[in-house]
């Protein structure tokens, strides 16, 4: 499940069971990407999302950042 566990149950456990056990097989076996890979990912990710939000079809919510005391 990578580095952040809590995330990756967050997104499994918001799908059915049987999907999730089938995603969790398949992550269990799935090698990790380069580095190289894992930043062009991240690159085509954001792309859809900003091509997604300026098209209307999402909306992105930001919230404050907590004032310093």
């Amino acid at each position: 499940q990578g580095p952040y566990p809590a995330v990756a149950e967050f997104l499994l456990g918001n799908i059915s069971s049987r999907l999730a056990d089938k995603l969790r097989e398949e992550l269990g076996e799935a090698k990790a990407p380069s580095l190289v890979e894992g930043e062009q990912v991240q690159r085509e990710f954001l792309s859809m999302l900003m091509t997604m939000k300026r098209s209307g079809q999402i909306t992105l919510v930001t919230t404050p950042a907590p004032a310093e005391a």
